[in-house]
């Protein structure tokens, strides 16, 4: 089992939340603003933020071929 490199994670988490932050902003007040519901545009948001986060720690760990 390979070491994660945690410098890669970090580049690759912040790269990832940024996005979702942008995406989950845009896509949480559209659903706002279709289904008039805050909390299930919450959920929406953190869950794109899991799943980001997911990505990002996959990436890390398979990146470096050493």
């Amino acid at each position: 089992m390979k070491k994660i490199d945690w410098n890669d994670f970090r580049f690759y988490f912040m790269l990832a939340v940024s996005w979702t932050i942008i995406l989950s902003v845009i896509c949480g007040f559209i659903y706002y603003w279709v289904t008039s519901s805050a909390w299930l545009s919450f959920c929406v948001i953190v869950g794109l933020l899991v799943f980001w986060s997911l990505i990002a720690y996959f990436l890390a760990k398979h990146d470096k071929k050493s």
